[in-house]
């Protein structure tokens, strides 16, 4: 028998990007903070860590998360030149693949009661790392799992050249 508190007294957060390279395969970077949310404050640190990781520039494309779209982000993107951001329509989950991992991410942890927030973050990385897996890459989920998409104008923000 499991005995559970009932409490809600922790959270992770987690952000992915999938990244393209002409040639190359597909491939999904994510970070996982076992605390309080990201804020705007973490996304320029995970850009460049992120810019360092791809080594070039990167083109992001983003939904209107209120950090994704605070001035202190689009500050210090307009100071980078290797950094164009696009923002994607509102109301457009469709439009952004990362929404599609994170239904399969959150099928292998859902209807679960974890005993700790460390076990709720060991499972999620877990997850997470067998989305990572070549067969698993958004082009290679089968057509009837992908979301429908329908035409949308998708306009930059930000654009450095």
């Amino acid at each position: 028998m499991l005995r559970l508190s009932g409490k809600r007294n922790g959270k992770i957060s987690m952000v992915a990007w999938i990244c393209f390279k002409s040639g190359e395969e597909p491939r999904m970077i994510y970070a996982v903070k076992p605390s309080s949310g990201y804020t705007k404050k973490d996304f320029p640190r995970l850009l460049a860590l992120l810019h360092r990781r791809l080594d070039g520039p990167i083109t992001v494309i983003w939904d209107n998360y209120s950090s994704h779209i605070s001035k202190h982000v689009k500050q210090y993107a307009q100071r980078q030149d290797w950094l164009t951001i696009v923002q994607l329509p509102s109301y457009a989950p469709e439009l952004n693949p990362v929404e599609l991992l994170w239904a399969h991410a959150k099928e292998k942890i859902a209807n679960r009661a974890f005993r700790s927030i460390h076990e709720l973050h060991q499972t999620t990385k877990k997850a997470l790392r067998y989305i990572q897996r070549p067969s698993r890459t958004p082009h290679r989920i089968p057509r009837r799992d992908r979301p429908r998409t329908r035409s949308t104008r998708v306009k930059p923000v930000i654009k450095n050249e």
